[in-house]
């Protein structure tokens, strides 16, 4: 497992529109521009606003939805102390966790054109 180097500014995402979610057997990709996009191979959690408990998201997707999330903006982005979350606060007020826990890698951010591996 990878963690988000120093010089990744998770502020990079915030303004962003998310604009696509695609799935297939290993893959959840979050897509908000041409250069800009998260691709889930491991796991994350969804907090909806109005919820106590986070929903837990993962490859391949067969019970939980994330398309509702498409056409929400992005209005906060942060990274947790170890550097290996990376948390997204959407206009709608939902929370989405990317996690990067796993002995694999588990996601991997483009910003750019610049990739940062999880």
């Amino acid at each position: 497992m990878y963690t988000l180097p120093r010089d990744f500014s998770p502020q990079s995402l915030t303004m962003k529109l998310l604009v696509e979610v695609c799935c297939n057997a290993n893959q959840i990709r979050f897509v908000f521009d041409l250069q800009t996009k998260i691709v889930l191979e491991g796991r994350c959690q969804l907090r909806k606003v109005d919820a106590q408990t986070p929903i837990a998201i993962e490859p391949p997707l067969s019970e939980v939805s994330v398309l509702q999330l498409i056409g929400c903006g992005v209005v906060d982005a942060t990274v947790d102390q170890t550097r290996s979350n990376l948390i997204l606060s959407f206009s709608s007020g939902d929370t989405l966790t990317f996690i990067g826990e796993d002995p694999y890698e588990c996601y991997l951010v483009t910003i750019e054109g610049k990739e940062f591996r999880v």
